[in-house]
């Protein structure tokens, strides 16, 4: 079969779904077909499908919101922040400020 026409389908095997590249579109509709959330990167697409393949089971998407302030920051916010700044010695300020206050 053209690779190009191949499908994914639920009793696939996972060594065969990893070895073929696949665009978004066909991820979306197996998504779509067996009710795993379609919203997501062309990776984490791959990641539930791969999942549901390995065991049957439909992974959620993580929950993104959480709580705010100074207890959730993240070093990439810091990197983040490092990019915006001109020179090394703004990054430290920022970052010595953020975790200050």
């Amino acid at each position: 079969m053209n690779p190009l026409e191949m499908k994914i389908t639920k009793d696939m095997d996972c060594k065969k779904f990893m070895y073929y590249e696949w665009d978004k579109q066909e991820l979306v509709r197996f998504c779509d077909e067996v009710g795993i959330a379609r919203s997501a990167s062309k990776l984490e697409l791959k990641r539930r499908i791969l999942v549901y393949l390995e065991s049957g089971k439909i992974t959620h998407p993580a929950n993104k919101r959480g709580p705010r302030g100074r207890d959730c920051l993240k070093y990439s916010t810091l990197f983040e922040i490092a990019d915006l700044c001109r020179t090394p010695a703004d990054a430290r300020y920022i970052a010595s400020y953020i975790m200050n206050n």
